[in-house]
């Protein structure tokens, strides 16, 4: 006898921050969860814990997402993290990018368009960035 397997929830039925985890694991993101607390030159951003909460309205749920993810398109200056020919091409493309972070509709509508209009930049682009971590120099040896 088989047991039928569960189906997979709605994206549109999660919790927004859910659906958007599962929207970047989709498509392979490497790090699907790191753009809820991310470090963005030099200063540290986290997602408002009011995001999380399930009995919030879906509305709030988006102002804050969307503010987040404000901060991990355009809070940093493209000219330190790409190169010179990239750099400019990343202004217009986030640009369009932040476009998509609708501000007002119905949550499978926001999905659609963040499925659309985000990820393809986080992925071509590697974003959020992971910030780079020297590894710790050994003290020089002292002189005889």
């Amino acid at each position: 006898m088989s047991i039928p397997l569960a189906e997979a929830p709605n994206p549109a039925d999660l919790p927004l921050v859910d659906a958007i985890i599962e929207a970047l694991k989709e498509v392979g993101h490497p790090y699907p969860e790191f753009w809820i607390a991310c470090a963005l030159d030099g200063r540290y951003h986290r997602l408002h814990p009011h995001a999380w909460n399930k009995d919030i309205d879906f509305d709030r749920q988006r102002f804050l997402v969307n503010r987040q993810w404000e901060l991990v398109l355009g809070g940093f200056d493209p000219a330190k993290a790409f190169p010179p020919e990239v750099a400019g091409e990343y202004k217009q493309e986030q640009m369009r990018a932040r476009y998509c972070l609708l501000p007002q509709g119905k949550q499978d509508v926001w999905l659609k368009s963040f499925k659309e209009g985000v990820i393809p930049v986080l992925l071509k682009y590697s974003l959020p960035i992971i910030p780079k971590v020297e590894a710790p120099q050994a003290p020089a040896a002292a002189e005889a």
